[in-house]
């Protein structure tokens, strides 16, 4: 397994860590989800 650091304007990590929190999901599988999301929409976008 791979690490990803990346940076964040402090007010955008405030509300993604709150809505985490609120929907009890972890920060670190919400964004392998949006990445694994964005992939597979780019490939497809590419394949045409």
């Amino acid at each position: 397994m791979k690490f990803l650091q990346i940076s964040l304007p402090d007010e955008i990590h405030k509300r993604f860590k709150l809505v985490c929190v609120q929907e009890e999901k972890d920060m670190s599988e919400v964004t392998r989800k949006m990445i694994e999301e964005y992939i597979e929409k780019a490939e497809k976008k590419l394949k045409k």
